[in-house]
């Protein structure tokens, strides 16, 4: 590599990160040294995981980073640990920088209630969507093939965990081999709705879905602890038992360790509130994008951590990048929303979207959601070869 070019060092193998990177002219490219540090050799489609979890896709979920990088960028796999004004560490050395763009994803967060880091599995990468697959195989080919009872619980209604429930529910009531009065599966949710950033029809659509599918509902229930069999929840001033062979922990998320281990960096629960050109606070030289920037919209609202507004912040900073260089003014970034879609199984989902028919419900949704968002975004990171395989 060239030590004269600029030096580009982007964190993460995320929406936003390859975002970034796929969105580079090529003139560009050709003029810095970019360099991805990231701890797996490959992207995964993080708005797969639940179908991974479950069984219904595997390899498919991924894209090999060897396949999908430009030829100008170097993929290194490490594990980074700590980020320092030039320079990022990370298990096996030290390289410098002379822009970073951090795009290193989120952690689960558990909110300091008992049992429940210890206790649940969680959903928030390839790996542990696997392994959520393994333990679910042993449980419903083993012991409900016995006879045994099995419980299931999904911790937190919001979009990830009704996607997860409703996937697992659709997966036992098509499972011809099981005996369906031998599994329950719960949604925990300690608000008094599931997904709660859709409006109350659609809600009402989900609820009646999952109930068809089996799904035990329990809103309003705060999980007070997670042990080995079972779970504790307050239920409107009582309190309530319900038992579990598997909890799923998906309720919230903060940024990576990484931040929160970053003197230099200020964060909020492993977040760092970035400039209105994703910058983290006092350098102009690091970028913050995905999961560990927080925004607002222009409400004051809190834009949530969804792959949408990561694959646009990488967009607007490849777009950016030429001033970032040249030291220029940069546009503001804005987050245009493209409507949302939630699946509730294979072949339904709900869908709000921009234009005078706000709301959809059904196969519509959900083949929009897979033939034409999912697509894209498959396309532009792995080509043809990856939608073909898709």
């Amino acid at each position: 590599m060239d030590n004269n070019k600029l030096k580009i060092v982007v964190l993460g193998a995320g929406y936003a990160s390859l975002s970034f990177i796929k969105s580079l002219n090529h003139t560009l490219l050709k003029q810095v040294q970019i360099q991805l540090i990231t701890n797996n050799p490959y992207h995964y489609f993080s708005v797969l995981l639940h179908e991974v979890a479950v069984g219904n896709m595997d390899k498919n979920a991924i894209v090999m980073l060897d396949k999908a990088l430009p030829k100008e960028v170097e993929l290194i796999v490490d594990t980074v640990t700590e980020i320092r004004q030039n320079e990022v560490i990370t298990k096996n050395g030290t390289y410098s920088f002379d822009k970073l763009v951090v795009g290193l994803g989120f952690n689960s967060e558990f909110f300091n209630i008992k049992g429940a880091e210890l206790n649940s599995m969680t959903c928030g990468n390839y790996k542990e969507a696997l392994a959520i697959k393994e333990r679910l195989t042993t449980l419903l080919k083993i012991k409900a093939s016995k006879g045994e009872k099995v419980d299931i619980a999904i911790c937190g209604g919001g979009f990830s965990g009704v996607e997860l429930v409703s996937s697992l529910a659709q997966k036992v009531c098509e499972d011809k081999n099981l005996p369906k009065d031998s599994i329950n599966i719960y949604c925990i949710e300690a608000m008094p709705n599931i997904i709660a950033a859709f409006p109350q029809q659609l809600i009402d659509v989900a609820k009646k879905k999952l109930v068809e599918l089996g799904v035990v509902l329990k809103t309003e229930h705060k999980i007070l602890e997670i042990k080995q069999d079972s779970i504790t929840c307050d239920y409107k001033g009582s309190e309530v038992n319900i038992k579990s062979d598997l909890a799923i922990w998906l309720v919230g998320v903060r940024g990576n360790a990484v931040i929160g281990n970053s003197p230099i960096l200020e964060s909020f629960r492993d977040k760092v509130a970035v400039t209105k050109t994703l910058n983290a606070p006092n350098f102009n030289h690091i970028f913050v994008v995905g999961d560990c920037s927080f925004m607002k919209d222009k409400e004051g609202k809190p834009l949530p951590p969804t792959a949408q507004i990561a694959i646009q912040q990488g967009k607007y900073l490849a777009g950016e990048f030429s001033n970032i260089i040249e030291g220029k003014m940069l546009a503001e970034f804005k987050f245009v929303s493209k409507g949302m879609i939630c699946s509730l199984g294979e072949d339904f989902a709900i869908g709000i979207g921009t234009g005078p028919n706000k709301f959809y419900v059904g196969k519509g949704p959900m083949f929009l959601k897979r033939n034409v968002i999912e697509a894209y975004w498959r396309f532009k990171v792995g080509g043809m070869r990856s939608l073909l395989k898709g």
